[in-house]
């Protein structure tokens, strides 16, 4: 493949593709890594994004490709919807790769856009700012307070990582954990074990029992 060839739309694509079908190619991406860096002017947020969640979902670290990103997607931050600053802040954390003024940027986009957030984008932003231990505390109980709002759209791994997330931050949310108390009884079937755990150790931490 002459992923030279490649449009930026294009080299987005083939790697949000090999992910979402879990496809593993190390080869391919190795070379994305590559090709895409001095095209990354020319990518959408969505783009951004995407390449950053292909890479993350594999674990592949490529840490010249997301400083490259991240430089990219700063001027950018208030054109990125709800999904991409979710997905761009999750992609960043799940590879261990913090850049402290992309964090800061998504946070204080983030806050603008909060309420429309849906329940899984509320879960991994704030799974990425509490996994980096990044103090962004206005951003935590705005995730907080609309994630009460929306608490009936959760499904069990959203519940295991916002409580989570917001007992790392040491977030004050009582009314939220007591939500999630009356409605996750009700999914526990649906947990994983990871996601029982993670719940459980919230709610101790929490003293919510």
């Amino acid at each position: 493949i002459k992923l030279n060839d490649f449009s930026p739309q294009d080299l987005a694509i083939i790697v949000w593709a090999y992910a979402t079908i879990e496809i593993e190619a190390p080869a391919l991406f190795a070379q994305v890594a590559i090709v895409a860096i001095p095209k990354l002017i020319d990518f959408t947020p969505q783009g951004l994004a995407n390449t950053a969640w292909a890479f993350a979902f594999f674990g592949i670290q490529s840490p010249n490709l997301f400083h490259a990103i991240a430089d990219t997607a700063m001027h950018l931050l208030p054109r990125f919807s709800p999904l991409h600053l979710s997905r761009t802040a999750w992609s960043f954390a799940k590879v261990n790769i913090f850049v402290s003024n992309l964090f800061q940027g998504i946070a204080q986009n983030a806050l603008v856009k909060i309420r429309t957030f849906g329940p899984h984008e509320l879960s991994s932003l704030a799974w990425a700012f509490a996994i980096m231990n990044f103090e962004a505390p206005p951003l935590f109980i705005a995730i907080a307070d609309v994630a009460l709002i929306k608490i009936h759209n959760f499904d069990a791994h959203d519940f295991a990582n916002i409580a989570w997330s917001l007992a790392i931050a040491e977030t004050e949310a009582s009314d939220l954990f007591a939500a999630i108390a009356d409605i996750a009884i009700l999914k526990l079937e649906a947990f994983s074990p990871q996601d029982l755990a993670n719940t459980a150790w919230a709610f101790a931490t929490t003293c919510m029992h």
